[in-house]
């Protein structure tokens, strides 16, 4: 019960405002700022609250060090995509992630 004012009190607008980039929207009042931090740290308590009752499992170790990879050399790998004219958001992280997903499965690193 104590969630659902929470989230009711932190609930972005339903009027859609791209406000800059959508992984990181500038809103110019303040107000909105705090909402949108506040949002986002009570689905952070909100996850981990309701994880609590699923069964652990390991992660393969493929898909971790693929993410390891992909989070230490995204910014070359989607610079490279850009220059070869890539311009599709959807297209560069497709082809970002694949590409690291395929020479970790390859290498078996």
């Amino acid at each position: 019960p104590v969630m659902l004012l929470l989230v009711t009190a932190v609930a972005p607008s339903t009027n859609w405002d791209v406000a800059g980039m959508l992984t990181y929207p500038f809103f110019a009042d303040c107000v909105d700022r705090c909402l949108y931090v506040a949002g986002a740290v009570a689905l952070m308590f909100i996850l981990d609250r309701v994880s609590r009752g699923v069964q652990c499992m390991p992660l393969p170790n493929v898909l971790g060090q693929t993410s390891l990879l992909l989070y230490l050399i995204h910014p070359v790998l989607i610079t490279v995509l850009l220059w070869s004219g890539r311009r599709s958001v959807m297209h560069v992280w497709l082809l970002s992630v694949s590409t690291v997903a395929i020479f970790m499965a390859l290498f078996e690193l």
